[in-house]
């Protein structure tokens, strides 16, 4: 599986033997050069946006990043002072030992470590170290590749009601589709086990000593933070002409020879940037089709770790908690809440009170401990946050093949990169974010010479 899984005994990867693109870099031909004075402008300073910038400026071009935010990193951000250690606060684990972003940390002397973490399971009121039902079995081995799904196109909700998931189970449902970045109602069981089949980083999930934003910003942004213009939302795109023209928020025109688009999947929902002439019917068609769903993260300290540093997994309120301080070194005890879907609507509509409904199912779940024990809490709505919306893209029924038009360029001169971009198996991840900012500077590239 791409991450860590709340379900025991999964396998290891779809894509164990595949060879990674940077594998065959020794078989690439050089790239050359951008023309002198050719100018890019990129929309976004997440990850692929920054890398692709990075990219194209060690290759000759001239380089504009509009960031809407007075921050980088789009949904990578941290916390600071919360603990004795960073915590992310979006985007944390590194998916993969042949991840990008590993080698990336490998080269920089950044220290990851593998996440190890083993997980209960809160069923029918009991904690266990095992689940031996068949159905989730069955759901979980169509998700990781070890069975074949040749049926309708379904959800993992529907599915699991054909199989007679017990209702006591929905939980642990939800937490499967969690994972995936949404609710079982709304997960397609035969595009999510067809999309992921060209996945190739490997099966195993590291996290860093300290924080992925740490990695992105000293070893990617730093090379470009001179061009970034920040607190600069764009409001519309002019790409009707050869020279195109970006306007901001604040009415300022910058003017380009390509544009590369990399804001996140929910600002291109909610149609906040403009374009003219208006997008082809086929990509507006995959901008609704792919999935995108809410998603959140809360983070609870305590006096003691009296979940003994394990996930649990199939709660009912937050199907999925895990040990935030794994692996890092620090004396603070911090269970995360990781929440999709409907999940996290629910508790985003409780504001601050959210943490007191987490806090009595944990009661439930430990005896009065979480209560007992409780510091201080930290929400972060990724659905509240303005130039974001959502957590990141999942496979939606119906999907089929639209990831394509979603990341196919508009006259050589609107080019679209972000991890709901990826074509081959590593959307949903920074490393697949990555590779779409370096896909689309080859692009790019190939476009000017």
């Amino acid at each position: 599986m791409k991450r860590r899984t709340f379900v025991q005994n999964s396998v290891v990867g779809l894509a164990g033997g595949f060879l990674l693109p940077s594998a065959l870099l020794g078989c690439k031909k050089p790239l050359g050069n951008f023309p002198e004075g050719f100018r890019v402008i990129v929309v976004g300073a997440g990850a692929a946006g920054l890398y692709a910038a990075k990219k194209m400026k060690e290759h000759g071009a001239d380089i504009t990043i509009l960031e809407a935010t007075g921050q980088i990193g789009g949904r990578i951000r941290k916390l600071d002072g919360f603990a004795d250690f960073g915590i992310d606060l979006g985007a944390e684990w590194i998916h993969g030992q042949r991840a990008l972003t590993k080698d990336l940390a490998n080269g920089a002397n950044f220290s990851v470590f593998e996440d190890l973490t083993e997980t209960d399971y809160w069923i029918d009121g009991q904690l266990t170290a095992n689940v031996s039902n068949n159905q989730i079995n069955e759901l979980n081995a169509i998700l990781e590749g070890e069975q074949i799904y040749s049926g309708a196109d379904v959800s993992l909700r529907q599915r699991a009601s054909q199989l007679g998931l017990p209702a006591s189970y929905d939980g642990l449902l939800e937490a499967m589709a969690g994972e995936y970045g949404t609710r079982s109602s709304l997960l397609s069981l035969k595009y999510t086990q067809q999309e992921f089949e060209n996945w190739s980083s490997g099966g195993k999930d590291f996290k860093y000593a300290r924080t992925q934003l740490d990695l992105i910003n000293e070893v990617i942004a730093a090379t470009v933070v001179d061009d970034i213009v920040f607190n600069s939302p764009v409001s519309s795109i002019d790409h009707s002409v050869s020279t195109v023209s970006v306007t901001t928020a604040g009415n300022t025109v910058y003017e380009a020879d390509r544009v590369l688009v990399t804001v996140s999947l929910g600002v291109l929902k909610a149609g906040l940037i403009h374009f003219s002439p208006e997008l082809p019917s086929e990509k507006l068609d995959a901008i609704q089709a792919v999935g995108f769903d809410a998603g959140m993260k809360i983070f609870l300290k305590f006096g003691q770790n009296f979940w003994n540093g394990r996930s649990i997994g199939g709660a009912s309120v937050c199907p999925a908690y895990y040990d935030v301080g794994y692996g890092k070194g620090g004396n603070d005890h911090v269970l995360g809440a990781f929440l999709m879907g409907e999940k996290a609507e629910y508790l985003s509509s409780l504001g601050q009170a959210a943490v007191q409904e987490l806090l009595f199912e944990l009661d439930s779940i430990f005896n009065g401990q979480a209560t007992a024990n409780y510091m201080a809490s930290h929400i972060m709505d990724w659905a509240q946050v303005p130039y974001v919306r959502g957590a990141y893209s999942f496979s939606s029924l119906g999907i089929g093949n639209k990831r394509n038009a979603l990341a196919t360029s508009v006259n050589d001169r609107l080019f679209f990169a972000g991890e709901a971009t990826h074509t081959e198996g590593h959307f949903q991840t920074v490393h697949g974010a990555l590779e779409t900012g370096e896909r689309e500077f080859e692009k790019i590239l190939a476009s000017a010479t």
